[in-house]
């Protein structure tokens, strides 16, 4: 994704996404476009659902990693409701 092998690309270089758009006719097609990427210092994301500044977010995790693989959960240390969830495999 722009950058060379697993690394994430630097601040300030552009990143290409691939986009799905329909034509008038209905069907879907890729479209790449470009997006620059830079590095938010001084603001801190919100949670969706009590609208609370994060300076920091709360994991739950379950599995090892390596076999069985790691699910972890992030949640909102005020109002405890899920943001999302992540899964990684090693093998």
């Amino acid at each position: 994704m722009g950058g060379s092998g697993n690394r994430p690309p630097t601040v300030g270089t552009s990143v290409g996404i691939l986009d799905a758009r329909k034509d008038a006719r209905g069907r879907s097609h890729h479209v790449r476009r470009t997006v620059q990427r830079c590095e938010a210092k001084r603001s801190r994301p919100i949670c969706p659902f009590c609208s609370a500044q994060l300076p920091e977010v709360y994991m739950k995790d379950k599995g090892s990693g390596f076999v069985v693989g790691r699910n972890v959960m992030y949640f909102c240390p005020h109002c405890m409701k899920v943001l999302g969830f992540g899964q990684s495999r090693m093998i």
